[in-house]
């Protein structure tokens, strides 16, 4: 019993070591993490992050005093512009704390590939790292670094530290050690000495160079390899750390222990795997099945056989060694035992038979009846809850009634728990319903829903927000609205919007132009609301957006078509009103041109009755330029002609048959037409344009008016041709590019010139009857006007015009490729088709 109690002593030794250490170590974690948590809500401010450093390390009073610490982002993390952005507190020579700044040096080391930094990585923020030990520069006392990961959401930005002196450590253990008549000494993971009863053993003898983050204490094995008899300690230390690798050991802890390695140059692979196994595994299951314990034939300081006690400490995976004398333990017990065995051998016999009869009255019996009342109560039902017979004044009596009192509390407890669990499972229940119903509503809906925190950064982004803009979700989230999908011109007008969202003073409903992951502008419709917590604080704003360019573009297209009808009736009735006398003026210019000109007798007559001759009437004629002017009163009497006509055209719809055609060869022909055409080539070189084309190859045939569709192809190419030769680029030759394609049941002629374009206001205008940019001796206005309707009314098509200043024009015809329905005509008629 006596050396049980000694082993046991020890054992209690070693565990109020392994406490009194763990308050440090406590202290450590607490502290790093309280750095962690300040830099993840901190404004990356460098004075604020400093002097917090400063005081969460130094301000607090406590017993226990660390070395250093700080808080060390990842790359960029905290400036953009930095690489490093260190902020450490340490100690100087005189043990003043200091900022040090030089790991911030783009020259220096550096300290993302420390071996205190990069295991943090594969951590999550609940988690701590201990270092390996190393030695303090100015106190030459052993020290360690706890570390802790810090994040921004769920993405890793740096670690923050707390470094621990070990001071007094020996000190404390060869305290310890006093009432043991043996020694204690630690080492810390890699089984690196922390302390020994004489130091002379486990250091590097006569090393000067030995500084800060290297260690100046040997390991274990390198001891044995000095003393042979440490042997079976190193083995015992050597097997804990084995394991511990086999209770982690897995293919993703040897691909962590791999990557730790590469990492940082201070981790050798052996010791990467240990530390891969730590940061994989958890103290919920101890590594030791108990108390680890090894004899010692002959120690090397007791010169005595000996016992080597070993504790490992949670987290740190340090180990505690108390070497005890095995003499110590058994001496004093075997004195004791012989003289109790000589006294009390005859007595004992005596009293155990007394005790024997007296407990069996007393105790045994009772406890018969109480046990076989147990077991009857607990095979007859395993729901009913167990009650004893309270029946004797004894403590057995009083243990029946304490246990009868507490089943009864236990069975109220256990239906509370019961109805709490009920509830709590329903709750549960409908509150992953209400989840589920949510994100299908949000994964389905064809409304673009977006989610922001009070940056104006994506928290949320669903389908429909993708299928709109073009980014993923995994592209746009943590996104910036700015640098996302707002032009530079709306960027001021959105964060007005968004500003009064957050101060709660309006922009629930706004429409504004929105950018593409292609770059497309689009018109988009948004609806705001601000998510707000528990206590009126809001915490980020939903939007619902829809993309409303097309239907604003249809909009404008039907005013733009009211507007055509409506002036195309004004059109035709100014045509019908002007036609009848222009036809009178032209017809009398001709006659009097013919009496004065041509050899008629009537003429000739009239003349020598009047006592002239035709030939003096025409020789004055000549003279004064008369018929000269008779003819310039024709042609502008014809070109009016022409104007009236292209009015009728665009007031009454074509009555021509329309045959099936080929759009490519239609197209060919029209540019053979603009390259023989004289006016073209007055006003400019239209063989010096380039000319490409991208035909689709299987587009069918198209049923239209052949003779119309090539007038609108001819008026678009020539305007194209004018307005690159009026504002021709300096870098850059003129160039009509066509294309035809399929898109539906349409067919699509599209016709881009890299002109100088087309400005918003005349855009809006450019089909609309006597509007042109051209000066009066060059243009109607009615060339786009007749064109449109030709397209629109006659084809039952469309025609729109894409374009911006100095980014060219592009016009685009959609031709139906089956005529409709309600217009088709049998075959045996087909003068009759519109």
């Amino acid at each position: 019993l006596m050396v049980r109690e000694n082993y046991r002593f020890i054992e209690q030794k070693g565990l109020t070591i392994v406490a009194r250490l763990g308050q440090r170590v406590s202290y450590a974690e607490a502290t790093a993490k309280a750095l962690a948590g300040a830099a993840e809500k901190l404004p990356k401010d460098e004075t604020l992050f400093k002097e917090t450093v400063r005081r969460l390390l130094y301000d607090k009073a406590s017993h226990i005093k660390v070395a250093g610490g700080g808080i060390w982002p990842e790359p960029y993390a905290f400036d953009p512009r930095k690489t490093r952005s260190s902020f450490f507190w340490g100690h100087d020579g005189t043990g003043r704390a200091v900022f040090f700044d030089n790991y911030n040096d783009p020259d220096g080391p550096g300290y993302h590939s420390e071996e205190w930094y990069v295991p943090v990585r594969y951590l999550d923020r609940t988690r701590t790292y201990w270092s390996k030990s190393y030695v303090d520069p100015y106190s030459n006392e052993p020290m360690v670094t706890c570390s802790a990961p810090y994040f921004d959401g769920n993405r890793f930005r740096g670690v923050s530290t707390v470094d621990l002196r070990l001071d007094g450590l020996k000190a404390f253990l060869d305290r310890e050690a006093g009432a043991l008549n043996g020694y204690i000494f630690a080492v810390d993971r890699n089984n690196t000495f922390l302390s020994f009863p004489d130091p002379s053993y486990v250091k590097n003898a006569g090393d000067k160079t030995v500084s800060a983050m290297k260690n100046g204490f040997i390991h274990a094995g390198q001891l044995t390899e000095k003393i042979p008899g440490f042997g079976k300690i190193s083995d015992a230390l050597a097997r804990i750390n084995a394991a511990i690798l086999n209770r982690n050991s897995t293919a993703d802890t040897h691909r962590l222990a791999n990557e730790i390695a590469s990492r940082s140059y201070q981790v050798t692979p052996d010791e990467a795997a240990l530390i891969s196994a730590a940061v994989a595994g958890t103290d919920d299951h101890p590594v030791l099945d108990g108390l680890v314990q090894i004899d010692i034939e002959d120690d090397m300081l007791l010169n005595t056989p000996s016992v080597a006690s070993i504790f490992l400490m949670p987290r740190t995976h340090w180990k505690i060694v108390i070497v005890t004398s095995q003499k110590q333990a058994s001496e004093v017990a075997d004195h004791i035992s012989k003289r109790i065995f000589i006294y009390l051998t005859a007595g004992l016999l005596i009293c155990v038979s007394i005790a024997y009869f007296y407990l069996r009255s007393v105790l045994v019996r009772p406890l018969r009846d109480m046990t076989a009342h147990l077991k009857g109560a607990t095979e007859s039902s395993e729901d009913q809850w167990i009650t004893l017979p309270e029946t004797q004044d004894t403590e057995l009596g009083d243990l029946a009634f304490w246990f009868n009192r507490r089943t009864e509390e236990l069975r109220i407890s256990n239906e509370n728990l019961n109805r709490e669990i009920t509830s709590h499972e329903r709750s549960q229940k409908a509150l992953k319903e209400s989840e589920q119903r949510l994100s299908v509503h949000l994964q389905n809906t064809p409304i673009g829903a977006v989610s922001w925190d009070l940056k104006f950064r994506v928290t949320q982004w669903n389908p429909a927000a993708e299928k709109i803009f073009g980014y993923t979700k995994d592209e746009a989230m943590g996104k910036h609205a700015t640098g996302l999908i707002l032009p530079e011109d709306i960027r001021p007008k959105v964060d007005a919007i968004f500003s009064n969202l957050l101060n709660g003073e309006g922009g629930e409903r706004s429409i504004n132009e929105n950018i593409t992951k292609d770059g497309r502008r689009i018109l988009c419709d948004w609806y705001n609301t601000v998510f707000k917590a528990p206590d009126g604080s809001v915490t980020g704003v939903a939007s619902l957006v829809h993309d409303i360019t097309d239907r604003k573009r249809t909009q404008e297209m039907m005013i733009q078509s009211e507007k055509m009808i409506s002036i195309g009736g004004i059109a035709a009735g100014m045509a019908h009103e002007i036609n009848n006398p222009l036809a009178g003026m032209i017809q009398n210019a001709q006659v009097i041109h013919n009496r004065l000109s041509k050899k008629m007798p009537a003429n000739e007559k009239t003349a020598e009755a009047l006592g002239t001759t035709m030939e003096t009437i025409r020789a004055f004629m000549e003279q004064r330029e008369v018929l000269s002017q008779l003819d310039s009163i024709r042609n502008a009497g014809s070109r009016a002609a022409r104007i009236i006509q292209n009015m009728l055209s665009f007031a009454r719809k074509s009555q021509a048959v329309k045959t099936e055609t080929d759009l490519a060869q239609l197209i060919d022909e029209t540019l053979e037409l603009a390259e023989n055409d004289y006016n073209l080539k007055k006003q400019s070189d239209f063989k010096s344009i380039r000319i490409k084309k991208e035909f689709c190859s299987d587009l069918p045939q198209v049923a239209c008016d052949k003779i119309k569709i090539q007038q609108v192809l001819f008026n678009i190419i020539k305007n194209a041709s004018q307005a690159m030769h009026r504002n021709s680029r300096q870098n850059e030759p003129p160039l009509i590019t066509l294309r035809l394609y399929r898109q539906s049941d349409m067919a699509c002629i599209e016709i881009r010139d890299n002109g100088p374009g087309i400005d918003q206001e005349t855009r809006k205008r450019i089909f609309e009857p006597f509007f042109t940019t051209k000066s009066v001796d060059k243009g109607t206005g009615l060339g786009l006007s007749v064109s449109y309707f030709i397209i629109v009314d006659d084809h039952q098509g469309e025609m729109d015009v894409d374009s911006a200043p100095g980014q060219g024009a592009a016009f685009i015809i959609k031709l139906p490729i089956r005529p409709p329905s309600s217009e088709s005509h049998t075959p045996d008629a087909p003068g009759n088709m519109p």
